[in-house]
Formats: structure tokens, sequence, C-alpha cells
């Protein structure tokens, strides 16, 4: 299977993930939720974009609050009627892949910690840290995503596209925006070209952008808008936002591992599949 053919299958598969997921199976109480608070806005889990602390900054706010990576924005306004804002987080692609490596890579010998949990509990993280946790090597990932021709290319394709498996690969613009990605600039013109859904969507719901490398500020933004009024804390999320999977996905640093700085041919083939992302993240997060 080339992974073109596995993305494309990948993307397919997620979209009918949300309505088996927690988020869908208390619409009934989210309902009555949004009508006892007068909640008005909810918003995407994004895997590495900060998605705990949105989640956690939404829930303050007594807002419709999930951290369901499968949900998209356009499942979060027919799951909860009545809902007109949603919040999507941005951030490079490259850092959330590298941040997401980490993740699956890091601690998994160590008993208790949080993120060797996480591995143990789907076979597909447990896959994934077989062929990737011994080196944890980002290049010998992504080499292994891209290259046919490479040892571990197939096992690589079904550790990372599937049935919940790495949630952090997920794109915004094919994904989340899912039916609206003309009306926000998705494009390779950068510009939004419709302010219409496409055929069989709901319209578009006022869409929030924020970035991780600003999350408090632009979360604060919002909740200023919307007329809300708990603000979330500067660093609330240290772990997704984390400055070393920045600095390795922009080329390295002091203190930065080699091991995590992605090749030039890895970053132009993420860059690549990813070019609506980056239209995004480029459109409201560089300033």
């Amino acid at each position: 299977m080339t992974l073109l053919h596995a993305s494309a299958k990948f993307l397919r598969y997620r979209t009918r993930l949300c309505p088996d997921s927690a988020f869908d199976r208390n619409v009934k109480y989210l309902g009555r939720y949004r009508l006892a608070c007068n909640a008005s806005a909810t918003h995407v889990a994004v895997a590495r974009t900060g998605s705990l602390a949105l989640t956690t900054g939404m829930r303050s706010n007594l807002q419709v609050a999930h951290h369901v990576h499968d949900c998209t924005v356009a499942d979060s306004v027919t799951a909860v009627p009545g809902i007109s804002n949603v919040v999507v987080a941005l951030r490079l692609p490259l850092a959330r892949i590298v941040s997401g490596f980490q993740r699956r890579t890091g601690n998994h010998d160590q008993k208790g910690d949080d993120a060797d949990s996480m591995n143990k509990e789907k076979a597909s993280n447990r896959l994934f840290y077989k062929l990737f946790g011994a080196n944890q090597d980002v290049n010998e990932y992504l080499d292994a995503l891209r290259l046919p021709s490479h040892p571990k290319h197939a096992d690589a394709l079904r550790a990372v596209y599937g049935p919940a498996r790495q949630s952090y690969m997920l794109p915004v613009c094919e994904f989340y925006l899912k039916g609206y990605a003309s009306a926000f600039g998705c494009n390779a013109e950068g510009t939004a070209t419709s302010d219409a859904a496409e055929p069989g969507y709901p319209p578009p719901p006022n869409v929030h952008f924020i970035c991780t490398q600003s999350l408090a500020e632009d979360f604060n933004n919002v909740v200023r808008e919307l007329h809300l009024h708990n603000e979330m804390q500067a660093h609330a999320d240290k772990h997704s936002s984390s400055s070393n999977s920045n600095a390795a996905a922009l080329g390295g640093g002091k203190d930065v591992d080699a091991k995590l700085v992605p090749s030039a041919e890895n970053k132009a083939w993420v860059e690549k599949m990813y070019a609506g992302d980056i239209r995004l993240y480029n459109k409201h997060c560089v300033r």
C-alpha cells in the first residue's frame, strides 16, 4: 500500500470515529448542558497543539469541552445544536510530528510514566515503539513513511495510518476542516474562495484560530470576544507546545537533540503533504 492510499484510507476511517466517541455519546447531556449554561462555543482537539489546555480552558468557561481527537469542526456544530463558535488551535505540522514522535518513543520502559501507559494501551503504539523507540530518531520514522523501499515502510504504515492510530498525523485542512477548507483558506491561493460549506455540510460556524506559540494570549482574546470570563494562564500547556520540538522542527538549536531534527528531504516532504496546514498557519500565526 502506498503512503497516499494509506493516508486517504486513514482520513476516511477517522471521519467515522467521532459518532462512536465519548464526545458523541454525551450529545444529549451536552445539549442540556449547553442550554443550561448558555454555551455557544466548542473546539476541536487537534493532537499536539495544546489540546488538553484548550479543553480545560473551554470547560472552565462552561463551554462544550471534549478531548476527542477524532471530532471535526462539522461534528462539533452538528453534535450539539446551537453551537456557533469553534476554536481551532494551529501549530507547524513538522513541530506536531516531532512532538508526537517524542510522545510515542519517550520513557516507554519507566513504570507508571504517562507516556508509558499511553504507549501500552494500543497495539499500534506498541508497534510504533518497537519500530522506532530504540533509536528515537525522527528521520528513521519519516524515512520509513516516505520511502517505499525502506525496510520498515509497511510496518510504519500499519503503526501510523488506520483505526485509532497516530492522531498527531491528522491534517487540519483535510480532516478537521473537511467541508469548509475553501472557506478558511486551505487552497493553493491561501485565501477563502467561498463563505459557504461544501455540499452535504452544515453552514460554517465562526472559527477562531489560535496558535500554540501564543496559546494563552490567543485563547484569552477569544474569551473576551465571546464575553466569557475565565482566562487561560500563560504556559498552561508546557508539554505540547514545548520549545524543544518547535526548535527541532525549525532546524535545531542549542540543547536540541540532533535525532529530533528532520532532514531537508523529510522537511520538504512534510511541507508538501501538509501544504494546506502550513498556509493556514502562516496566515494566522506568523506575525
